[in-house]
């Protein structure tokens, strides 16, 4: 597609050099005052052909030249005497092109002194010039939008690389330490409740099916979270009992809004490393949603174990892909006997 454009462009850039070519063979007919058998010679179609020619190097000479030059333009970009200097370079070398052109037509019609211009042609070429400046310096302020169109794309989707990298980094780093805890479980579950550990391997399959299904996700909808946390929690009632318990104040209406994957499963489990329970004393979360502000909030008593160092690295992780998915930020209140948590709910897709 890029190849068709480009090709497209260039024959609109020859057709506009040609008729360049031919308005200079009109204007000069009509301005110069040439002897009657220059005139002639002059008045031929080859001539003609030659101005059609001579322009269509004159402006691609002039493209080539500032498409050299864009390499240095950072070094004139920032300064205004660098810029005036790039400037009256390319007008100067405009003006050089054109007028040996100019040269080489006379002397194609074998004119004595082809060097020599009279006034009435150096009139003529200074209007040819400024006409070829002003189409010339528009097509250059095509290419220059052009190019600034194309270096936008290619730093978007390098941004748009360099987001999905950043954002699978993070995400990666749930998985291992997820694997780690619940291997850990099972084994210990083999060597003292050999039936559990049967469903508990269940429990992880449908977990795991979950993760690799969104593994290359950055959103999923809430209603999928929901669904997800019945397997998740199955896992820690076959390790602690019914020792937790999940209530839900959700409108339907809120199911498909959107979050990063294994949110409500990161939030869960730092409720549970970080509180003790029992079936005695069971903890209870509260899921629940700020409706005027679009907010999620998990909200649960404290309870805190002892000997237990926060690293809170799952709560900087979410924060840290909230950032990179609509740079807003999770909320964490830690108060009144309560430790909640509030995450924006993004738009569905």
């Amino acid at each position: 597609m890029n190849n068709f454009s480009d090709k497209y462009v260039v024959l609109v850039d020859i057709l506009i050099f040609s008729l360049l070519g031919y308005f200079t063979h009109v204007f000069f007919s009509m301005v110069a005052e040439l002897p009657e058998v220059t005139r002639i010679e002059f008045h031929k179609s080859r001539t003609c052909v030659m101005l059609v020619i001579a322009f269509n190097i004159i402006g691609f000479s002039v493209l080539l030249f500032n498409k050299y030059m864009y390499k240095f333009y950072p070094y004139f970009l920032n300064n205004k005497t660098r810029k005036v200097i790039y400037f009256l370079t390319d007008s100067i070398f405009l003006f050089a092109v054109i007028y040996m052109v100019f040269v080489w037509v006379r002397w194609m019609m074998h004119l004595s002194n082809p060097f020599i211009i009279e006034p009435a042609g150096l009139y003529a070429m200074l209007i040819i010039y400024i006409v070829q400046l002003i189409v010339t310096g528009q097509i250059m302020i095509n290419y220059f939008y052009h190019n600034l169109l194309q270096t936008s794309e290619k730093a978007m989707l390098l941004e748009k690389d360099a987001f999905n990298s950043k954002y699978q980094m993070l995400q990666n780093q749930l998985n291992p330490h997820f694997l780690f805890n619940n291997l850990n479980t099972l084994i210990s579950e083999i060597k003292y409740n050999p039936k559990d550990a049967v469903l508990f391997t269940q429990g992880m399959s449908d977990i795991y099916r979950y993760i690799l299904k969104n593994s290359n996700q950055t959103t999923v909808s809430l209603e999928s979270e929901l669904e997800f946390l019945e397997p998740y929690l199955f896992l820690y009632r076959v390790r602690l009992g019914n020792c937790i318990h999940i209530q839900k104040e959700i409108d339907e209406s809120y199911l498909d809004a959107r979050l990063p994957p294994l949110t409500l499963q990161l939030l869960i489990e730092n409720v549970v490393k970080h509180n003790y329970m029992s079936l005695a004393k069971p903890m209870n979360i509260n899921i629940s949603i700020n409706e005027e502000e679009d907010w999620l909030i998990v909200r649960n008593m404290i309870c805190p174990k002892q000997n237990i160092v926060s690293t809170k690295t799952g709560l900087v992780n979410l924060s840290s892909r909230y950032q990179l998915l609509c740079q807003r930020d999770i909320v964490v209140e830690n108060n009144t006997g309560h430790f909640i948590v509030k995450v924006p709910l993004l738009s569905p897709k």
